[in-house]
């Protein structure tokens, strides 16, 4: 048995945006003898302005007025109507914790799921209105703080920790205020993980609510919450970094310790990309403070830099171990294990010193063939 869909109400609009106010939204009166004629601008019983019908009929009518609030107005009820009726007063009562947020999408549940249960005369069909309503309070609830709330517009955390605002009509002025708060918002969602993510929400959200108020341009709306993110964004990515970096360092050098016990004719290349890694990673280490990783940059992007690094170190050891066999440079090197050792290590550490001797030596073969 399939459940019986919502009938398609007819809804008409003059196109404001509603704002929901919660009080005193639900009126009864039979002094009206056919809501048919009334129109978008009317007024209503007690002088109230229709600026949106969600249902009408000669008895009964459901509309917003000023401000958002929703009314219903109508006379003949049956004891199902009646019912659903209290049952909305009720959840009017209840969705005062919203504070104003979602106003909106809460409007058009709440005037939907009435007009719904105000158009039929069953029991189930009321039941489906009203537990629809109520879904949509649990899923949205409860908030976390909100940080401003007007006619105009509402700031707030919702239940999972973001932030969200909501204005009824955006000034022109604050454009780049809002484009500003997307950018930091980027960064954070990339960077930022736990309480850290959770305070700059916060301050994120309690600079926007005086921006609203002054609802002038700045050319930094949020000073503080600019300089929380960008500095823990920072620091997380450097962190990020260093663990990649460690981690593929200390896998590399377990492979090649490994592979060089097992085989002798490629022991000294693995000693070589060993000590390259490790060098790599000592680099790293005394210039942790002054790295810098660029923003917006993926976490996965900067795992695969780190490790890049590490095995560059490597491949640059293997390189200069061959250099010496060669005879082409640091030949001082092979007169020990530990010299050549020394010579990897060196050689992952130092970012130039290879890429210079390739360079020189290009540069010998390019004067040569001249």
């Amino acid at each position: 048995m399939h459940a019986q869909r919502a009938p398609k109400l007819p809804i008409r609009d003059e196109g404001t945006a509603a704002n929901i106010q919660m009080q005193n939204d639900l009126a009864n009166s039979g002094e009206i003898d056919d809501y048919t004629r009334y129109g978008i601008g009317d007024l209503v019983g007690r002088g109230m302005p229709i600026r949106r019908i969600y249902l009408q009929s000669r008895d009964q009518i459901v509309f917003t007025s000023d401000g958002g609030r929703i009314h219903f107005e109508g006379r003949n009820h049956t004891p199902t109507t009646l019912r659903a009726i209290q049952e909305f007063q009720r959840i009017r009562m209840e969705a005062d914790s919203l504070q104003g947020a979602y106003r909106r999408e809460f409007l058009n549940v709440l005037a939907s799921a009435l007009s719904w249960a105000l158009n039929s005369n069953e029991d189930k069909i009321v039941d489906e209105a009203i537990e629809r309503v109520k879904r949509f309070l649990r899923d949205h609830l409860p908030l976390q703080r909100v940080m401003a709330q007007t006619d105009e517009y509402t700031v707030f955390i919702n239940r999972e920790g973001r932030l969200q605002f909501e204005y009824q009509e955006l000034p022109a002025s604050l454009s780049e205020t809002v484009a500003e708060l997307q950018k930091l918002e980027q960064i954070a969602a990339l960077s930022l993980r736990g309480p850290d993510a959770v305070t700059a929400s916060q301050m994120l959200g309690t600079e926007l609510a005086a921006r609203f108020r002054v609802s002038q341009p700045s050319d930094n709306p949020f000073p503080s919450s600019k300089a929380f993110i960008e500095a823990r964004a920072d620091a997380a990515n450097r962190a990020t970094y260093v663990v990649a970096s460690g981690t593929a360092a200390i896998l590399l050098s377990i492979v090649a310790l490994v592979l060089g016990f097992r085989l002798d004719s490629v022991s000294q290349i693995m000693a070589a990309a060993g000590g390259g890694a490790i060098g790599a990673l000592l680099s790293l280490l005394q210039r942790t403070e002054t790295l810098h990783i660029r923003q917006f940059v993926p976490r996965s992007q900067i795992i695969i830099q780190a490790s890049f690094r590490i095995v560059s170190g490597a491949l640059f050891a293997i390189l200069a171990l061959f250099a010496a066999q060669a005879e082409l440079a640091f030949t001082s090197f092979l007169k020990s294990a530990q010299a050549a050792l020394l010579l990897a290590v060196v050689v992952g550490f130092s970012e130039r010193l290879v890429p210079d001797l390739l360079a020189s030596f290009e540069s010998n073969k390019a004067t040569g063939a001249g």
